[in-house]
């Protein structure tokens, strides 16, 4: 992601946020119930990059930071900040995740998995 991309805004991230959380009740969670599928680890490491990504976008670099610390201390993934991931993200067991650029819509990683980056150049 460059640094002249617009901000994001608080609808987008919401709206795949909802796109996520579908995508986890349907394959990880099914018989979780209202609050259950917020506590999953799936939804709580997309979550977690998603406000990330949000504050990242909007230029709140360290805020940025601050969410992948507590994304990686909790789940185990590490999902760079300006890693733009499609809505309908899922990540069914995200220890040793390391993810880094762009990815569409309904992205599936497993576990131990490794996704973008490119030698020389950093976003």
């Amino acid at each position: 992601m460059s640094d002249d991309a617009p901000p994001w805004t608080w609808s987008q991230t919401r709206q795949r946020l909802r796109a996520d959380r579908a995508r986890v009740r349907q394959s990880c969670a099914p018989e979780a119930d209202g609050i259950g599928v917020y506590l999953h680890p799936a939804f709580v490491c997309v979550l977690l990059h998603r406000l990330s990504h949000h504050c990242h976008r909007r230029g709140h670099r360290w805020l940025a930071r601050l969410w992948w610390h507590l994304n990686t201390m909790a789940s185990g993934a590490d999902i760079s900040a300006p890693a733009d991931l499609g809505a309908g993200l899922l990540i069914p067991n995200p220890v040793g995740v390391a993810i880094a650029g762009r990815a569409g819509r309904n992205l599936t990683v497993m576990a131990g998995s490794g996704l973008g980056g490119e030698l020389g150049r950093r976003e």
